[in-house]
């Protein structure tokens, strides 16, 4: 076995109870030389001592031809792992350019934020190719022929039906009723369920104007009524009443009571009297000798017994087409054809091309701070803009509203709002209305966060020029924040 080691620098390569060779450490490489003619490859000198100073890098010999292969040495140990060099700084953003019609190559992953950016507009999906022709259909293979009709065979004699015999009369009906069983005791009634003390900690949805003191809410995730009560400090909902006790075991059934004795079998009937002559013919006997033959007699006027069937005369000619259509033939093997080739495929559509995008995003400039929005949505109104193509909004009348441009039919309409300073599992809710009415509503409990971030969005909504959108915040905290730098209101126009 070869083993390989590095002792001081020096890579020394050993099998058991000798040493192979040394490899000396390579020197600094010198200055480059001129080239000269390459010469023979000299015979291999012995091995010096190992050198302090390194020689200049002689020229490369001419390759000399692949040896054999050599005992696998065992593997080193694996060197533990460099430490990671810093991240370099981000460079400065150059000036934006003019727009590009070619995509530009996809630039490095940024590092991660913890704000969570605006969504971008979704683009417009390009035109569809025409589609390529259908190949035409493969021809149907031959019909099979119709195979022959077997022949029908002979109905056998039907045999004799024997005489009914007479039916004997009924008895009569026993007039005696059996006596009924006893009902079993009733069970026991469970007990009542105890009365739970009152809980409170309820999130309820509310209305456009908020829950009052005694409004009533089914809730329907726990089957229990609530009440919106005012103990002096706070309010909220409460449940009047704890749920309803188990139901007590049901009682054992009653025993079967027994079943009354049988009634007296009435007497037999009298024999009836003997019925009519057989409609059904009787078995023929057997056929006698035969006798000498008589007289002719007169023509009878009963008609004989059929005669036995004579042999099958030969074939007639062939008669004229019949008018009338024959039973169908079975139906013969089916046989598909060959299907037909494809149709080479229409050309591709040409690219669409990306629209710029419509719409209008308002922001605020400043915080709202301290504000009570306990006892009913209250309209966010909007003193700034990151967008607007359209003339959607207006920093100073009406400031709360986007309103839809002329030639506008279809709209998508998305809110972020950031509370602060919100009291810990305080409902909130955030809804996007239509000219006054909701379209679409958020609610949210902050749990164990103070500054929650609530969005909704509306979806595709139908519309008309001069309607108008309208973001509203509620939430329980009578004194809370909205965040301006993560606060937003936003319109996209489709179409």
């Amino acid at each position: 076995m070869t083993n390989v080691v590095v002792v001081e620098g020096r890579v020394i390569v050993t099998r058991p109870g000798r040493v192979v060779g040394i490899i000396k450490p390579a020197g600094p490489t010198g200055p480059q030389g001129d080239a000269g003619e390459l010469g023979p490859t000299g015979p291999t000198g012995p091995t010096g001592a190992p050198s302090t100073v390194a020689g200049p890098t002689g020229p490369n010999g001419p390759t000399g031809p692949t040896g054999t292969q050599g005992e696998v040495g065992d593997a080193g140990p694996t060197g533990s792992n460099g430490p990671t060099g810093p991240t370099g700084p981000y460079g400065p953003t150059g000036p934006t350019g003019n727009d590009s019609n070619v995509a530009g190559p996809t630039g490095p992953t940024g590092a991660a934020s913890n704000v969570t950016g605006p969504t971008g507009p979704t683009g417009v999906s390009g035109l569809q190719g025409i589609q390529g022709p259908t190949g035409p259909t493969g021809a149907n293979g031959s019909r099979g022929p119709t195979g022959p009709t077997g022949p029908t065979g002979a109905q056998g004699v039907q045999g004799v039906t024997g005489p009914t015999g007479p039916t004997g009369p009924t008895g009569a009906a026993s007039n005696v009723t059996g006596p009924t069983g006893a009902v079993g005791p009733t069970g026991a009634t469970g007990p009542t369920g105890s009365t739970a003390a009152l809980y409170v900690g309820i999130v309820a949805p509310t209305g456009d104007e908020g829950p009052f003191e005694g409004q009533m809410w089914f809730n329907p995730e726990t089957s229990v009524y609530l009440i919106y009560y005012d103990d002096g400090d706070s309010l909220q909902w409460v449940a009047p009443l704890g749920p309803m006790g188990p139901t007590g075991p049901t009682g054992p059934t009653g025993s079967t009571g027994a079943v009354g004795a049988t009634g007296p079998t009435g007497p037999t009937g009298a024999v009836g009297p003997t019925g009519a002559d057989s409609m059904v013919t009787g078995p023929t006997g057997p056929t006698g000798p035969t006798g000498a033959t008589g007289d002719t007699g007169a023509d009878s006027v009963v008609p004989g017994p059929t005669g036995p069937t004579g042999p099958t005369g030969p074939t007639g000619a062939t008669g004229a087409d019949s008018t009338v259509a024959g039973p169908t033939g079975p139906t013969g093997p089916s046989v598909t054809g060959p299907t037909g080739s494809t149709g080479a495929g229409g050309p591709t559509g040409p690219t669409g091309t990306m629209p710029s995008p419509r719409g209008a995003r308002a922001t605020r400039s400043t915080n709202l701070t301290g504000v009570n929005y306990s006892a009913a949505f209250t309209v966010i109104n909007w003193d700034t803009e990151a967008y607007d193509t359209d003339t959607i909004h207006d920093l100073v009348t009406n400031n709360s509203r986007l309103t839809v441009p002329t030639g506008v039919t279809w709209v998508e309409l998305f809110a972020q709002i950031t509370l602060g300073n919100v009291t810990a599992d305080s409902g909130v809710a955030v809804e996007i209305r239509k000219n006054g009415t909701g379209i679409a509503r958020v609610a949210h409990n902050a749990g164990g966060y103070s500054n929650p971030h609530v969005q909704v969005q509306s979806g595709l909504v139908s519309c008309v020029a001069t309607d108008y959108f309208e973001v509203f915040v509620v939430c329980a905290d009578t004194s809370i924040d909205v965040t301006a730098a993560t606060s937003w209101f936003e319109m996209r126009i489709v179409y």
